[in-house]
């Protein structure tokens, strides 16, 4: 009997962890990376790594804007990759966020980006789909 409420404790607890609700609220303002990892490890053929390391430096000086009125800036130390002026909004089917061009903004399948958030302890991470990066975002 101990063990079934002890795996249900942990359960109950397992889903109330990756089910977080993205706050829009907490979620607006300037949040800047403090620091960014490789979801693939040591899986980055040797080829890639130069590609790699230039991302990261773009990353490390990156921030991501959630303006009140919905719009949204991604500043990239690769300016070919950066976002200006977009339209972001939260997806509740997904638990994401779901970043526009503006004129798309009322669209549902035109996406410039999608970041899910992670929170773990007092940590915030954002993990853009689509990417092999998992951010540790600080909000300023």
């Amino acid at each position: 009997m101990k063990k079934i409420i002890s795996c249900t404790a942990f359960l109950i607890f397992s889903l109330s962890a990756f089910s977080q609700q993205i706050n829009k609220s907490e979620l607006i303002g300037k949040w800047r990376v403090v620091s960014a990892e490789s979801t693939l490890g040591n899986l980055i053929p040797e080829e890639f790594k130069s590609t790699l390391d230039s991302l990261m430096k773009g990353i490390m000086i990156a921030s991501f804007e959630f303006e009140e009125n919905g719009k949204f800036n991604f500043n990239f130390g690769i300016q070919e990759m950066a976002i200006q002026n977009a339209h972001w909004k939260i997806d509740s089917k997904s638990n994401s966020i779901v970043v526009q061009e503006w004129a798309d903004k009322d669209k549902e399948k035109s996406k410039l980006m999608e970041i899910s958030i992670e929170k773990e302890k007092d940590k915030t991470y954002f993990l853009p789909i689509e990417t092999f990066f998992k951010l540790e975002m600080k909000k300023d």
